[in-house]
């Protein structure tokens, strides 16, 4: 309950004292004209920053189930309980889809300029 408190009040305060920090954190210098010209985008860049946040966000929501598996994997050798490294008890569906997906995120940052390239190739065809 006190987090919730906490979590509303700082809602509030960066809502109703907006003004104030960014004068304080001086954002709004360097920023003289009002436009963003979006003419010039590159489709490949585009695709290669789309391919990027989705890796990162597969690789970063399942990290912890990832260091989940791997602890309980090492205690499980560590303790000489091999039967138990692959048992259902252990293991439930969550960790192996948790497994598959932080090492697609991985595959998908390190190999994002080849994605991309890919995709654009494909769409001009």
């Amino acid at each position: 309950m006190i987090t919730i408190t906490a979590y509303l009040a700082f809602a509030v305060l960066l809502i109703a004292y907006s003004d104030l920090i960014i004068s304080f954190l001086k954002l709004d210098k360097g920023f003289d004209d009002e436009k963003i010209e979006i003419l010039n985008i590159n489709m490949q860049k585009l695709v290669a920053f789309a391919v990027i946040v989705v890796g990162g966000i597969l690789i970063v929501h399942n990290f912890s189930l990832v260091f989940v598996a791997l602890y309980n994997i090492f205690l499980t050798l560590v303790t000489n309980n091999k039967d138990g490294i692959f048992s259902p008890h252990t293991y439930n569906n969550i960790y192996y889809t948790g497994l598959i997906d932080f090492v697609i995120g991985l595959l998908l940052v390190m190999n994002y300029k080849r994605i991309a390239l890919y995709v654009t190739k494909k769409s001009k065809q």
